[in-house]
């Protein structure tokens, strides 16, 4: 393990990009179909996404504690954040995102409480396992063999955050996406990646990005769970 480590350690930025397919590959385990045993599709689909990003997002906070990168990882307590503030483009573009839940246009189905929960755990989850994975341990990694020079950040900045547009590809390959709607969800991810990859370094946290990002996400799918809306 010893040894492991030092390889890591002595070639970050091409670890970081095999750490990313290990952990992507873990990411697209499916428990949806042993779950509907006792429950809905769409509430075994939201169940399952959340057991799978949050083990594996526990794994990679191992990993990155192991690596001895917790705190270049952001986790550092409330005294050590700074310009929280930055986050807000994120949270009025979510609101603008969700307009049609909040005008009252689309009706949330109050009447299923748990799907509700399981919703709003699941893109906790997502908000999770992207951040840290992302942000919190190939940033880093990238950050340590090129972030001596400011040139060297923007290339670890631009390179993981191309890294995260791109992994959504996986969308229209597994079939869950069409061709364009796939290329937007890579073009916004890779501004969306350099965006939070500026405010992870900025804030000194990886906590006010994980939030970011599960307010985004939540806010774009919030119509899921409105009355009327038929899940596939």
């Amino acid at each position: 393990m010893k040894s492991l480590k030092s390889l890591i350690l002595r070639y970050p930025a091409a670890a970081s990009v095999a750490l990313f397919g290990l952990f992507f590959v873990l990411s697209e385990i499916e428990l949806d179909k042993w779950l509907m045993n006792w429950m809905g599709y769409q509430k075994a689909s939201y169940l399952s996404g959340t057991l799978v990003q949050g083990c594996v997002s526990g794994v990679i906070v191992l990993v990155i504690a192991w690596l001895g990168m917790t705190r270049e990882a952001g986790f550092t307590p409330i005294s050590r954040w700074k310009s929280v503030w930055l986050i807000w483009p994120v949270v009025v573009f979510s609101v603008l995102n969700g307009i049609d839940v909040i005008d009252g246009t689309l009706q949330i189905n109050w009447a299923d409480g748990w799907l509700i929960v399981l919703l709003v755990l699941l893109y906790i989850s997502v908000g999770l396992i992207e951040e840290i994975l992302f942000r919190g341990l190939i940033l880093p990694l990238m950050l340590r063999q090129w972030g001596s020079t400011r040139g060297g950040v923007y290339k670890a900045v631009l390179i993981s955050s191309a890294i995260f547009g791109l992994a959504h590809l996986a969308n229209l390959l597994l079939g869950r996406r069409e061709a364009l709607s796939t290329g937007a969800q890579i073009t916004y991810g890779i501004f969306f990646g350099v965006f939070f990859a500026a405010c992870f370094l900025r804030n000194r946290s990886i906590w006010p990005v994980i939030f970011a990002h599960f307010l985004f996400d939540l806010a774009g799918n919030l119509h899921e769970i409105t009355v009327g809306h038929v899940y596939s």
